[in-house]
Parts: C-alpha cells; sequence; structure tokens
C-alpha cells in the first residue's frame, strides 16, 4: 500500500506489568513536533484492558496526546488494524523503556509479534534494543535499535528525511 506519513505503534492500554510506554512515545513525538516536525501522525492502536486502573491510564494517554497529531485507535477490528499497518511508514516500539531488564525481564517485550506485522507490512521499525526487538531487527539494515528516547528522534528523523533510506529499509524489511 501506498505509505503516508505515520508512525504506529500497537500494544494493548494498560497500566503497570510490562506497559507498553505510550506516554513516552507521545512525549518524544510532542517535542518532534515542537522541534518543527510537520505533516506526520502518531497512531497508537490496542485493546483496552477491563478494570478502573487501566481506564485511567487509557485517559491519562488521551490527556498526552491532546492538541497534537496523535490518534489513538482502542479495541480497533482487526480488518482495520491490518489496514493501520498497510499505511503507516514507521513503527515504533518502547516497552522496557526506563526498565532495567536484568532485574525485571517481564518488563520488555519477549517477542513482539506487532513489530513483525509492522514489517511484513513494509513499515521500518524504529524498536527499543530491550527484550525480543534485537532478536527480529537488525540496526541499520531493516530497521533500528535505539536505547534513549534521542536515539529514537534522531533515527526516525533520519528515516524521514531520507526517502531512499526508508525505500531501502522498508524492503529489507517485508524480506
Amino acid at each position: 500500500r501506498e505509505k503516508r506519513n505515520q508512525i504506529l505503534n500497537v500494544g494493548r492500554f494498560f497500566a503497570g506489568g510490562h506497559n507498553k510506554k505510550h506516554l513516552m512515545m507521545i512525549q518524544a513525538f510532542k517535542e518532534m513536533v515542537d522541534r518543527g516536525l510537520s505533516g506526520w501522525e502518531l497512531h497508537l492502536a490496542g485493546g483496552l484492558t477491563p478494570g478502573e486502573p487501566h481506564r485511567e491510564y487509557l485517559q491519562e494517554v488521551y490527556a498526552a496526546a491532546e492538541s497534537y497529531p496523535v490518534i489513538l485507535h482502542v479495541d480497533l477490528p482487526r480488518k482495520e488494524l491490518v489496514e493501520l499497518y498497510g499505511v503507516s511508514a514507521i513503527y515504533w516500539h518502547a516497552t522496557g523503556y526506563g526498565e532495567d531488564e536484568l532485574r525485571h525481564p517481564v518488563k520488555t517485550e519477549h517477542f513482539g509479534i506487532t513489530t513483525i506485522e509492522a514489517m511484513a507490512s513494509g513499515c521500518v521499525p524504529v524498536v527499543i534494543n530491550k527484550g525480543g526487538q534485537p532478536e527480529i531487527v537488525q540496526h541499520g539494515r531493516n530497521g533500528f535499535l535505539w536505547e534513549t528516547a534521542g536515539e529514537l528522534k534522531s533515527l526516525t528523523e533520519r528515516l524521514i528525511e531520507n526517502p531512499e533510506l526508508f525505500r531501502q529499509m522498508s524492503a529489507a524489511a517485508v524480506r
């Protein structure tokens, strides 16, 4: 599919545990927008875990996204999720950010099927260098691995500013 200027993350909305770090990604994106990024959107898709603490967390996410081009897709039907993967250009994954992977490995993503689904759809992954992500993404070949919020932003900007690099990495991600 033709790619749009959008970054995608797919992960359940829930408080605690191995939280998907939606708030961190929103903050990073807002900083990019505040520094001049325009014409791009951040899309966060996922199911809402039942329970009051999780609804409260989702309200925090909505509040953080307010007034920025951040779109939340809660409990999106599978067909629409597949479409979202297909039109998104970049895939972000941040589970484990700020966590001690050695002390609390459960707070990272053990595999990351959403990263695989995004790559199969031609999204270039820009994912945290923790958990199972480094087993999926070959840094600089079919995506990028990051450790700091600054790296997440700069690697994303590198893809946005270099369409040929994006095309090469997108094709490699699909392969």
